[in-house]
């Protein structure tokens, strides 16, 4: 099976490894409808889009008759970008992976499988959250590559394209940035350092006597008291 995969990160070098020679081709860099020729040139019988950060023009997913995406979320929870951050920022609190076919929207195409996060989110920061999640989409995307769930028509799978959360680059800002006048809860605050925590990126910040200061934590459960 020819796989064009498109990405990059440690989960689309970890998945481009694990399928071998089956990938023909790997590209990290915008597709725009000028590289149709280039796209069919590879003879892929599937596109695939791993930690894949540019939106694709419908007109190149139409001319290479369908990609199929990983995305860290469980949809239709965590459209969008940092995934793992808005899990724990959000009242959703809902983590997990969808395999979906990519449309013209931000992550609303047809779903092929989606899976649930089990694992507690109280105990997690973004950083150990993104790791949870990469290991569980590695698994994820082997169960649907072996068990050719990609094969099965996308007419009639459920999609998410209302409902749930969709989040931008651009809306990480207005989170790290707090104002220590405004009136909040433990548990809020809390939350959002869990939130944004992750190393070596900036943390939650503010401004204090004109200059700025971040902050970061670690989350660690501790052992059961006996009496």
């Amino acid at each position: 099976m020819r796989c064009l995969l498109l990405g990059q990160g440690p989960l689309c070098d970890r998945i481009s490894d694990w399928l071998g020679e089956d990938v023909v081709c790997r590209v990290s860099r915008p597709l725009t409808p000028q590289d149709k020729d280039f796209l069919k040139g590879t003879q892929a019988d599937i596109v695939v889009a791993v930690k894949y950060r540019h939106k694709l023009d419908i007109e190149v997913i139409e001319s290479v008759g369908g990609v199929l995406n990983l995305h860290n979320s469980y949809l239709p929870h965590g459209r969008g970008a940092h995934t793992n951050v808005w899990a724990l920022a959000t009242d959703a609190r809902i983590a997990g992976v969808t395999a979906h076919w990519m449309d013209a929207g931000y992550d609303t195409g047809p779903v092929v499988y989606r899976e649930q996060f089990l694992g507690d989110l109280r105990e997690h920061t973004a950083r150990t959250l993104w790791l949870a999640l990469d290991q569980q989409a590695f698994d994820v995307f082997r169960f649907v590559w072996t068990d050719e769930l990609w094969k099965k028509d996308a007419i009639g799978q459920e999609s998410y394209a209302e409902g749930g959360s969709v989040h931008y680059s651009r809306d990480l800002e207005s989170l790290q940035r707090i104002n220590l006048s405004d009136p909040t809860t433990w548990e809020d605050a809390i939350d959002r350092l869990r939130a944004c925590s992750f190393p070596p990126h900036k943390g939650v910040t503010w401004i204090s006597h004109g200059e700025e200061f971040t902050a970061r934590i670690w989350i660690e459960r501790c052992p059961p008291t006996t009496s």
